[in-house]
């Protein structure tokens, strides 16, 4: 079985810009990725990351560094950690520069229940 999640109401003024909870089954990421229309006001590194609460980065799949007001294409990792306890979250971070985080665009991962 297969689950998704997908939103394009990423969080502004926050280091955390997308948390996607996984299925309430152990799982497997099969894919998960975040698109920019614009990133923020100042070059970023984003992090793509598992964690147990949607606040962290424990576990990393990948970052990418982004231009300051340009778009990107950040794509996780399935290789290694991609199995998903119960309830775990699908994590993107923004770190660097003194701007302000605004970014929008879309945020989306799928799990195949295992």
């Amino acid at each position: 079985r297969f689950w998704a999640s997908k939103t394009t109401e990423l969080n502004s003024a926050t280091t955390t810009v997308c948390a996607l909870q996984s299925p309430s089954a152990t799982s497997s990421l099969v894919s998960a990725a975040i698109r920019f229309s614009v990133s923020s006001t100042t070059a970023s590194t984003v992090t793509l990351a598992k964690a147990t609460t949607p606040y962290a980065t424990t576990t990393s799949l990948g970052a990418v560094a982004i231009a300051a007001n340009a778009q990107g294409i950040a794509v996780a990792s399935t290789t290694g950690s991609h199995i998903f306890s119960p309830n775990n979250y699908f994590v993107v971070g923004m770190a660097g520069g003194v701007g302000t985080f605004s970014p929008t665009g879309i945020c989306e991962a799928v799990w195949m229940e295992i």
